[in-house]
């Protein structure tokens, strides 16, 4: 099971949403498109130095957004030290979050399960479904 050994990746859509609460209008369009260049670097290297080159410009504007994405920049990059072909899909939660809506909406009508064990095996059972049907993606790497 890969599960418990999956590094950590912070979604940079949500991530940058929560950066923009701490930016004037003014700054927004400037701040969050220099921001949007640090995950679309070719390499985690490059990616730290623009996220460097970042700090720097807006520490001094925008402290508190700058400090935003400063607690989790480790997990937003995580996504780069993975196969080059996973960049795009792994950077942001989309995928994820399809799945748990997709997980959601099969065991809500349920609504009452004997015991954690029959949750746990009709999770497992929708789960697997969901990774056969993406082995045959072109993004898939096995």
């Amino acid at each position: 099971m890969l599960y418990p050994h999956v590094p950590r990746q912070r979604c940079w859509v949500h991530k940058l949403r929560n950066v923009t609460c701490y930016l004037p209008r003014r700054y927004q369009t400037d701040c969050l498109r220099e921001a949007k260049r640090i995950y679309l670097a070719v390499s985690y290297r490059q990616a730290v130095q623009r996220y460097k080159v970042w700090c720097r410009r807006w520490r001094g504007k925008v402290p508190k957004a700058v400090q935003c994405l400063e607690k989790d920049i480790e997990d937003m990059l995580v996504f780069l030290k993975e196969d080059k072909k996973l960049w795009v899909k792994v950077r942001t939660t989309n995928v994820i979050e399809r799945l748990f809506k997709e997980l959601r909406k099969r065991t809500r009508p349920m609504s009452l399960f004997a015991n954690v064990e029959s949750y746990d095996r009709i999770l497992y059972c929708l789960v697997k479904k969901y990774n056969t049907k993406w082995e045959d993606r072109r993004y898939a790497i096995f």
